[in-house]
């Protein structure tokens, strides 16, 4: 386990690396074998982004990292239960801060590294509507929602729905899923047709059948 001064440098350096130009370089890193490779919890929304930061870490540092993905809540109970990661990066704020009051995580290790931007995505409708006109018009099946009682995207899903009032008419269409990669994936493979996903997780092809939502931003 990495002491208080290294994880704050740690987290310094993922936050300098996302915001940097040369992300994602292509060269393979050479890893310093003597050096315990940095375990990150991260959640599954981000780890695309999250691999490529790894990559750049241990390029510019010969430092290893190992990531393990999986929902905000599934990290956070491993977390609580045997502990041994160094770093999670979860996609809102309210899991870390659970287990700072735990006394699973340090406190002043606490950071704010990015803004989770939800985005409504759909394969089915290609028509250059706004998330609100696309919503209003009913005109789908099937709406995923990442559980708003856990999920930072399905509370601003619900949100989006509630301000344009159109939340009690498509009730019988939402269907409530584990997670925002959970719903991605389901778009994905057309078990339904449109749903609240993370902007960040998908590709510029994808994001070509995505309504940004950037007044819902998460922290």
């Amino acid at each position: 386990m990495i002491n208080n001064l290294q994880l704050k440098i740690l987290i310094a350096l993922f936050v300098v690396f996302a915001a940097s130009s040369g992300c994602g370089k292509k060269d393979v890193p050479v890893v310093d074998t003597q050096i315990s490779p940095v375990k990150v919890a991260v959640t599954s929304s981000f780890m695309p982004t999250a691999q490529l930061l790894a990559a750049d870490f241990t390029t510019n540092t010969g430092i290893a990292v190992e990531l393990t993905g999986g929902s905000n809540q599934e990290l956070t109970n491993l977390i609580s239960e045997d502990g041994g990661f160094d770093v999670f990066m979860a996609s809102d704020a309210e899991h870390p801060r659970s287990l700072v009051e735990q006394g699973r995580a340090q406190a002043d290790g606490f950071i704010v590294y990015a803004y989770g931007i939800p985005a409504l995505y759909s394969k089915a409708w290609k028509v250059n509507w706004t998330a609100a006109q696309y919503l209003i018009s009913g005109q789908f099946a099937s709406l995923g929602v990442p559980n708003p009682d856990s999920n930072s995207y399905g509370k601003a899903g619900i949100a989006l729905l509630g301000n344009i009032d159109v939340y009690e008419s498509l009730q019988s269409k939402i269907v409530i899923t584990e997670n925002e990669q959970a719903t991605l994936d389901q778009i994905k493979t057309r078990q339904i047709d449109s749903g609240f996903v993370a902007y960040s997780s998908l590709s510029d092809r994808s994001k070509r059948w995505a309504w940004c939502l950037k007044s819902y931003t998460i922290q």
